[in-house]
């Protein structure tokens, strides 16, 4: 019984976004709606790592121990899974994206616009 060595990555994805949810936590120089995108992303990646890997992994076991009843079960909550968190990453990064396009636009008044509610919201709605 062999799996590739992607099916272990969820070590280290648990490991390193727990890291990078600690050192937010601990930072206080950034601005709170930056900080808070930062999280949102390290959190869904914190999600693709014990939640996705271990899924899976458990597609490939039943498949392997031919489970076919639950392995299509399996696959179909992976898919689904896999494909909510890589959508919610990757309108984490446009959102990161579009906040550090205000900065450069709307410069010093940036702090004023970009805040922490009004960010909060945007990170609820997409």
């Amino acid at each position: 019984m062999s799996f590739s060595g992607e099916n272990f990555l969820s070590i280290p994805a648990f490991l390193g976004n727990t890291l990078i949810l600690v050192a937010l936590l601990k930072e206080s120089s950034l601005h709170p709606p930056s900080k808070l995108l930062f999280c949102n992303l390290a959190i869904t990646n914190l999600c693709v790592g014990i939640v996705t890997e271990p899924l899976v992994v458990t597609y490939w076991m039943t498949l392997m121990n031919q489970r076919l009843n639950i392995c299509r079960y399996v696959l179909a909550a992976t898919d689904l899974i896999a494909h909510l968190l890589t959508a919610v990453s990757l309108l984490a990064l446009s959102a990161i994206s579009v906040d550090k396009l205000f900065v450069l636009l709307l410069g010093f008044t940036y702090r004023q616009v970009v805040t922490l509610k009004r960010t909060f919201v945007a990170v609820i709605v997409y």
